[in-house]
């Protein structure tokens, strides 16, 4: 999940549960992992992952740096933002 980025400032929460690591893991098996499922159902869903309990992505989120997970997923499949979303 976007955590890498450490949006929350915990760290060590973070590594404890993290979904795997992509230098250690093809990304199509972490992509369909049980892990990264239930957290793109959750996402779907509106519910906050526990993972991003203290992010301030979920505290404000009406910023216009967030993005929808359908977002991220039109992104994964056109290579880029839609025509519709480009300049």
């Amino acid at each position: 999940p976007c955590c890498a980025l450490n949006e929350a400032n915990d760290r060590p929460y973070q590594q404890a549960n993290a979904f795997g690591n992509l230098f250690e893991m093809d990304f199509r098996d972490w992509w369909k992992s049980h892990d990264q499922r239930v957290f793109i159902q959750n996402l779907r869903s509106g519910a906050v992952n526990p993972v991003c309990k203290n992010c301030h992505i979920y505290r404000h989120p009406q910023s216009p740096q967030n993005v929808s997970i359908r977002d991220y997923e039109r992104r994964l499949r056109y290579g880029s933002a839609p025509a519709s979303e480009q300049n």
